[in-house]
């Protein structure tokens, strides 16, 4: 029997609650509980709407305050070091954090040169580059990254509302889009990565999520012969 499911929702809110909302946490006029809210309330609304719409699945993970590039990055822990120190030394959130990588610093003031930012497939929307070392650790099977992201964060609450379906960069357009930080085949990394991938599937299972959404969209480019077979 064929399902009925939407690959994404948009994220700005009813009455662009998201662009306020972010706008005043970087003016201090609200905190960051005041912001979670927020995203509280958005994600409830857009997943009633999909049910109330006769859907199959509702869709968790198309939520991010700054890209889902860069929350995929932060959730297998691929952040740089200089960006990594900060943050463990000031106690700082993966939410503030995000905000370091992107803009290079965060409301209250901790800064450090952000990454790179460029266009998505040739799109008006950007992303966040995430950088990746030729020793590049990723999070492992129960690590805080993997169960605190916001993907996981999604699925527990959307899951009390309606049967779900997650959604998530894959592997092998995060490593398409990452930049090299030395001189190495980004492919060499793939082992490693799908181990960490296995560890975000299982935390979905967890979480009785049956149908997941594995978003690669380098398969509409003109690969090189090693990418495409590096896909099996």
């Amino acid at each position: 029997m064929a399902k009925g499911h939407i690959l994404g929702f948009p994220r700005i809110g009813e009455n662009r609650e998201y662009k306020k909302s972010l706008e005043s946490y970087w003016q201090k006029k609200i905190n960051q509980c005041e912001l979670i809210d927020t995203e509280k309330s958005i994600t409830q609304q857009n997943w009633l709407l999909q049910k109330n719409a006769g859907l199959d699945f509702i869709n968790a993970g198309d939520f991010s305050w700054y890209d889902h590039v860069l929350d995929t990055s932060i959730a297998l822990g691929a952040i740089p070091e200089r960006i990594k120190t900060i943050c463990q030394n000031n106690h700082i959130s993966d939410l503030d954090a995000s905000f370091i990588l992107a803009r290079g610093k965060e409301p209250s003031g901790l800064a450090s040169q952000a990454c790179e930012m460029t266009k998505w497939f040739n799109t008006n929307y950007h992303f966040i580059v995430p950088e990746l070392t030729q020793h590049q650790s990723f999070s492992t099977p129960g690590s805080s990254a993997i169960n605190a992201s916001p993907l996981i964060r999604h699925c527990k609450r959307a899951t009390s509302i309606h049967s779900t379906k997650a959604s998530l960069l894959g592997p092998m357009t995060f490593l398409w889009l990452s930049n090299n930080q030395g001189n190495f085949d980004r492919l060499d990394l793939i082992g490693d990565l799908v181990v960490a991938y296995q560890a975000i599937l299982s935390e979905l299972s967890k979480q009785n999520i049956e149908w997941v959404q594995v978003d690669e969209p380098i398969l509409t480019l003109d690969l090189p012969r090693q990418w495409q077979s590096a896909f099996k």
